[in-house]
């Protein structure tokens, strides 16, 4: 059994946050450079409650968009799972 203690959960809450913003910053700065010489694609997920609505540009990239999205879903699922066992 994993028992983190809130001060992990913190931080990785504040680490995950980080990382996204340096995604989203690349992703804008690729976008705009692969405009520059082409046709870019975009995909986003929009989580209502549990339900998650998918778009995108393609069929391909709303796909890679639902799968990271429920990856993320699991990888949130696991922290809170672990942080309400180190409250036992």
């Amino acid at each position: 059994m994993i028992a983190l203690r809130v001060e992990d959960v913190l931080k990785a809450g504040v680490l995950i946050t980080f990382v996204g913003i340096v995604l989203t910053t690349l992703a804008i700065l690729l976008l705009a450079i692969k405009n520059a010489s082409g046709r870019g694609e975009w995909g986003g997920v929009i989580l209502i409650g549990p339900v998650p609505i998918v778009v995108g540009s393609s069929p391909k990239t709303a796909l890679i968009v639902a799968v990271l999205a429920l990856a993320m879903m699991l990888i949130m699922l696991f922290l809170m799972w672990s942080a309400a066992e180190g409250f036992r």
